[in-house]
């Protein structure tokens, strides 16, 4: 017996590693079985197709739909996000964080929709990198990619660079801004920020924010500025710094990095813990400063020399990457203490399916000055993996560091193990356990009363259902708590523990959505400032959507955590009430915006209602200046507490710099040349709407005729029309580009010549030649200017040519196809040409037979 099986995938994904299979076939014949393995690249579980590879928008719309189809070609449900990354910045994704789920060989076709964040800047198109995200892996390993090219049909265009990371060669944006508050503060705020290149592959960018106050005294700030300069391998910035390496770095100072070619980088810098870099109004206490070191390791990186993106090397099993090691030597003058903190991370995937990660520190603290003894010593350690098996998956994340550990997470237990399944129909059931401890532990007695001892530890199953637009989700859980704090000199601790379960719901419709959540539990204490011993407490929250109108509220009624529990420092009947409208409306074809909210609340420690208005408008006079205004109004029940209103009256203007170093516009008029003599007379008219193209830039004529591309490179340029409306080029137009130029172009009425490739079957495979996208040209016999189009998915073509005699023609022939003939000569003398036939024959199963 034998049995016949058609193999859809490539034989490279057939090896002797990867899951094992069995095929067993009982019949009354016997029993037979055969037994292979099959390895399939994780790379590409998820295959993205997009309709179109090339989309058009018009640089006034705002919003952008691209269809994509999304097959799993992987052996298991998976669970994916979009992820969106644009080249050069500029197109945002607005539903880019909604999760799909498809089950093993699924489809389903997905609407992702981008918004245009540079309305008013220069048209430029755009390239953009779209992939699926796995939800399931805490690295979120991308299993897919797609990408596509925008193109924008405006008048003004710049030059196509995907090098370019920012859509705004240069920019340079200066605000005023003029506050005055309720506490009796006025104040004028100016901000400059911006970019510029300088000379070749070099940038320089800053930031500046200066306050001037009025009342109730005069005085100045200056805060969140520096200048940052930036080319392919180094990196300099002076002033406000802010980085995070298992320890905040923030202040002024200086960074600097040097990345090359390969892989590695590394990271300097020196900060003054200071948010101001000046003021004449307040005396600043002695800052902490700091200094770090931090060397990458990363081998999925590989700087481009041509594009200045980062590529992706395909991932192995072992050693993954990347690899981060960090050293911080801090010294505080308020504490009189100094540190050294050594950490670092490495990234590791032992198999398929698995990944884990691996973190580890060291850190001394000591007296000043440097000849005390007395010091503590600190370390801290994280494991952190997740695995899937088929619809079985694996987290776990695990941190702990002792109390003296000098890093952001001193004293800390942090753990939480999931185990989840993924059921048919949707359904997913998991188990959790998740632990949080915090107690930190400081040299001298300047931190000791800060922050209390905490400790939650939660044991919890849920279940949840999952559908297009419905979202369920269910947790009981068993919730015990612990709080030790000194509050006057004196230890306050107590313990809970209780029974709680949380619901969520989630309904989605085509313009609205709605969320529900809910957690209600039964708690037993040992507190001693609570009224009872056992208490019930709840708590719900909910918002609604729909189009430019939301509501957003929560109501919670006794405490869910223990810091709410009644304490010497605070009452007891922990109450929290917070609901109210927000509206976000667009108007005047997207120059005027305005936000606005209105919230009600009740605090249960203070025990007094307020209310909480903001409002926001900004009103977008020309494509370089806007006017903004905000205010912001509390109110409060209890007399205490002073009523605040503070309103604010701002302009800003933008400067945009059209061409680079070294570049140069190319400004185009088309016109109507009625005699066709070259010139822009006086009784020929604009045209607009034409779509013209040079390399692989189009750019669309205004209703003046008039077309600018910018930033061009000085090089040699030919013209072409891509969509001429029934227009014609009267005659060739080129230009080498050494400066800035205008050229007159004037245009003939074309006539439309139709035509058709006709695909032959193949005797000896029964095939048709593939017939789409196969490039067909027309030369004019005197002239000899060439002009070309494509066929499409049923191989149709068309020419817009003025009058004249043509041979048609189809280059390129291959092994792929071949054409019967070999031209078709044709003349246009009125409105009417019969229609351009070419017969196709596929060749690519043809087979060469030669005798020796």
């Amino acid at each position: 017996m034998s049995f016949y099986v058609q193999l859809l995938a490539e034989p490279g994904l057939y090896r002797s590693i990867g899951d094992h299979y069995r095929i067993t076939y009982q019949s009354s014949a016997g029993r037979l079985s055969a037994g292979f393995y099959l390895h399939s690249p994780e790379v590409s579980a998820v295959q993205l197709t997009a309709y179109s590879h090339t989309y058009f928008m018009d640089p006034n719309d705002k919003t952008l739909r691209i269809q994509l189809l999304c097959k799993n070609t992987g052996m298991q449900s998976t669970q994916f996000s979009f992820q969106v990354i644009s080249f050069p910045q500029g197109l945002l994704p607005v539903n880019q964080q909604q999760i799909h789920q498809l089950a093993p060989g699924g489809q389903q076709l997905i609407e992702l929709t981008v918004q245009n964040s540079q309305q008013y800047m220069a048209a430029t198109d755009y390239y953009l990198d779209i992939q699926a995200i796995d939800q399931n892996d805490p690295k979120k390993r991308s299993l897919g990619l797609q990408r596509i090219k925008v193109v924008q049909l405006g008048s003004n265009k710049r030059w196509d660079n995907p090098g370019y990371m920012d859509s705004r060669l240069m920019e340079h944006k200066l605000a005023y801004t003029y506050t005055q508050s309720g506490n009796n503060y006025t104040y004028n705020h100016l901000q400059a920020e911006g970019n510029t290149p300088v000379l070749s592959d070099n940038n320089l960018a800053y930031r500046f924010n200066y306050n001037g106050y009025v009342k109730p005294v005069a005085g100045n700030e200056i805060y969140d500025s520096y200048l940052h300069w930036s080319r392919p391998g180094f990196d300099l910035k002076v002033g406000s710094i802010n980085e995070n390496m298992d320890y905040g770095l923030y202040g002024q100072g200086v960074s600097g990095s040097v990345d090359w070619s390969g892989p590695g980088s590394l990271t300097a810098l020196y900060v003054k813990r200071s948010y101001l870099i000046y003021s004449d109004l307040y005396s600043q206490l002695p800052q902490e400063k700091d200094m770090a070191i931090q060397y990458k390791w990363d081998p999925a990186r590989r700087r481009s020399d041509s594009s200045k993106t980062a590529s992706a090397v395909p991932e192995k099993q072992g050693f993954l990457g990347p690899f981060e090691l960090h050293y911080i030597h801090g010294e505080d003058p308020i504490t009189m203490t100094a540190r050294h903190i050594i950490s670092g991370q490495v990234d590791l995937k032992p198999g398929r399916h698995q990944y884990l990660s691996l973190e580890a520190g060291a850190s001394r603290e000591y007296f000043q000055p440097k000849g005390s003894s007395h010091h503590k010593d600190g370390w801290s350690a994280g494991i952190h993996y997740n695995g899937n098996w088929d619809r079985l998956n694996l987290s776990l994340d695990n941190y702990a560091s002792t109390p003296y550990y000098g890093g952001l997470r001193r004293g800390s237990v942090l753990l939480n193990e999931i185990l989840s399944l993924s059921l048919s129909n949707g359904w997913l059931t998991s188990w959790q356990y998740n632990r949080q401890k915090s107690a930190p532990s400081y040299l001298g007695n300047y931190y000791a009363y800060i922050s209390p001892e905490t400790d939650r530890r939660q044991y919890g199953w849920a279940v949840a259902k999952n559908s297009s637009s419905w979202s369920v989700h269910f947790k009981p859980y068993y919730l015990e708590q612990s709080l030790y704090q000194q509050f006057m000199g004196k230890p306050v601790g107590f313990n809970s523990r209780g029974i709680r379960g949380e619901l969520t719901v989630i309904k989605r419709g085509t313009e609205s959505q709605m969320t529900l959540t809910s957690d209600v539990g039964w708690v037993s204490t040992d507190n001693p400032y609570m009224d009872g011993q056992h208490y019930g407490s709840w708590r719900l929250m909910g918002s609604y959507n729909y189009g430019i109108l939301s509501f957003n509220g929560v109501l919670q009624n006794g405490p869910l955590y223990i810091m709410e529990e009644a304490a010497p420092w605070q009452y007891s009947g922990y109450q929290n009430y917070s609901f109210g409208p927000s509206v976000n409306w667009v108007a005047a074809g997207n120059k005027m915006k305005l936000q606005a909210s209105e919230y009600l609340n009740y605090n249960g420690f203070q025990r007094q209602w307020s209310h909480n208005l903001s409002a926001a408008g900004v009103y977008q006079i020309t494509r370089d200046i806007q006017v903004r205004a905000d205010v912001h109004v509390n109110a409060y029940s209890d007399k205490l507490y002073k009523d605040f209103v503070q309103f604010s009256f701002g302009v800003q203007k933008t400067f945009q710099r059209t061409n680079g170093p070294g570049r140069h516009s190319w400004k185009l008029y088309f016109f109507e040349d009625l005699n066709a003599n070259g010139r822009w007379d006086k009784k020929e008219s604009a045209i607009s709407g034409v779509i013209a193209q040079i390399k692989n830039v189009q750019v669309k004529s205004a209703v003046n005729g008039k077309a600018v591309l910018t930033d061009l490179p000085e090089d040699t340029y030919q013209l072409q029309l891509v969509d001429g409306r029934g227009w014609s080029l009267n005659k060739e137009v080129s230009i080498a580009l050494t400066r800035n130029a205008r050229t007159y172009i004037g245009l003939i009425r074309g006539i439309i010549v139709t035509g058709r490739l006709l695909a032959d079957t193949t005797a000896l495979t029964g095939r048709r030649a593939n017939i789409e996208g196969i490039q067909v040209m027309a030369k004019e016999v005197h002239t000899g200017r060439m002009y070309t189009t494509f066929s499409n998915i049923s191989g149709s073509f068309m020419f817009q040519l003025p009058k004249g005699e043509y041979i048609c023609t189809i280059p390129g022939q291959n092994s792929a196809f071949s054409v019967k003939e070999d031209a078709v000569k044709m003349t246009i003398t009125n409105d009417t040409v019969p229609p351009v036939v070419f017969h196709i024959e596929d060749r690519s199963r043809a087979v060469d037979i030669q005798e020796f």
